[in-house]
């Protein structure tokens, strides 16, 4: 079974972004996923094995000519040819002419390889050049920019949704379930996957949002790692088209104040991808605090889509440790963290319930909207490696006949100064897996 996959790696999500493009813009092809997950095109199957093999560091297969591809299947050839497209374009990006001459040889039209690979090759080092220009990050003039205090009803229902922004039957199912809970307001935790492309900024997220919402439901979002790695200007002009003006704001009335963040300015950089933690802008941490420091007797919730804390992988590593707590991010928030109701982030692809740590009360992952995750994977497990991780309560999404952890989402019900958080499991739409009163 291969099922629809997303990596860290920047370059690596660039490349998923332009394989699926090429086959999208075929004539005589497109984009298939079955409503599981499930992944039906060969070259997309192909470039997701050979993610798997870069993620777990093992070696890429080699080709050999046509000779060499004698007696493959369908699959096992088209994973030869996806490892010569990324071989292809590492090779260009470095100037190895011997390499780039071998490798186009195996690409070219007497190859078995799909035509497709190596124009995806061409469409990847020209996103690459329009990926090189500065994150168009927008910030404040004044400390109250980007405060909505008219758009948050005191008995406003609210859906968070987190990692959701594949296109995907899936997601879009996710979203038809909210939709039946009758939310005022649709809030997104991040990621539009494999990297924030035009295309995938319209496609995966926007279009999907307008076709399922009702009118006058307000939408919004903040970015997630993916969001930002084809350069950012696709998820800044997205905002513009959304009416949203800045990549973190606040949703305040008299008794509640939503804080979203952006934790993802500083977490797109390819070489650092895999062990940064990542932190906020500066005057962003300061308007953050601001919002805390000056509650007015109002209770905050704060989004991310990064962890402030995790048990399951890292918030990256320090001096080749991995962290289960990112200090960065607790600096700017330690001492408002008795300010802090209710912490809701996304980043792993998983429902998690944490235990107060570290100060905070109620810290929640809730980055499961879209992306399957096997249970071989054991996301309900803690990584060995944590020093003193935080330890979560029971809760766990269900799994379907497959062995793939069910999608979820969370419900908030404000009702002036109290509010009712519920957890969903999307396979058990009547019944919230967890609630919780705040």
């Amino acid at each position: 079974m291969s099922l629809y996959k997303t990596f860290r790696d920047p370059d690596f999500s660039l490349f998923q972004s332009v394989v699926e493009e090429v086959m999208a813009e075929s004539p005589d092809a497109g984009v298939s996923f079955s409503p599981d997950g499930e992944v039906a095109d060969p070259m997309v199957a192909a470039a997701i094995s050979i993610g798997d093999l870069l993620e777990n560091d093992e070696p890429l297969p080699e080709g050999g000519g046509v000779v060499s591809y004698a007696g493959l299947d369908l699959a096992e050839a088209a994973r030869y040819c996806a490892s010569n497209a990324w071989q292809l374009i590492r090779a260009k990006l470095r100037g190895d002419q011997e390499a780039v001459e071998q490798l186009q040889e195996e690409l070219g039209p007497f190859s078995i390889c799909d035509p497709r690979w190596a124009e995806s090759v061409e469409k990847y080092l020209v996103k690459v050049k329009l990926k090189g220009k500065t994150i168009p990050y927008r910030t404040w003039n004044k400390i109250n920019d980007y405060v909505f205090n008219d758009r948050l009803a005191a008995n406003a229902r609210i859906a968070i949704i987190g990692d959701w922004g594949t296109g995907q039957p899936a997601a879009r199912a996710v979203l038809r379930q909210i939709v039946r809970q009758q939310p005022d307001i649709v809030i997104h935790l991040g990621d539009i996957y494999y990297s924030g492309t035009a295309r995938e900024m319209r496609q995966n997220f926007l279009e999907v949002c307008r076709d399922i919402l009702p009118t006058g439901t307000q939408l919004y979002t903040i970015p997630g790692n993916h969001d930002l790695y084809a350069g950012g200007k696709p998820f800044y002009d997205m905002l513009d088209e959304m009416g949203q003006p800045a990549s973190f704001f606040a949703l305040r009335n008299d008794n509640w104040q939503f804080l979203a963040m952006d934790s993802s300015l500083h977490d797109s950089d390819t070489f650092t991808v895999a062990t940064n933690v990542t932190r906020l802008d500066e005057r962003e941490a300061l308007w953050h605090q601001q919002k805390l420091e000056n509650n007015q007797g109002r209770k905050s919730v704060l989004l991310s889509h990064h962890q402030l804390f995790t048990a399951y992988g890292s918030v990256g590593s320090i001096n080749k440790s991995p962290q289960p707590l990112n200090p960065l991010l607790y600096a700017t928030f330690a001492p408002y963290l008795d300010k802090i109701d209710l912490w809701l982030w996304g980043h792993e692809h998983n429902l998690i319930i944490f235990e107060p740590y570290k100060g905070l009360q109620r810290g929640r992952c809730v980055g499961c909207s879209a992306i399957p995750v096997p249970q071989e994977l054991n996301p309900y497990s803690t990584n060995p490696r944590l020093i003193d991780p935080p330890r979560f309560n029971n809760v766990r999404l269900s799994l379907d006949n497959k062995g793939v952890y069910n999608l979820g989402y969370a419900m908030i019900q404000l009702d002036g100064p109290s509010a009712q958080v519920d957890y969903y499991d999307a396979s058990q739409e009547q019944h919230p897996v967890f609630s919780e009163m705040i």
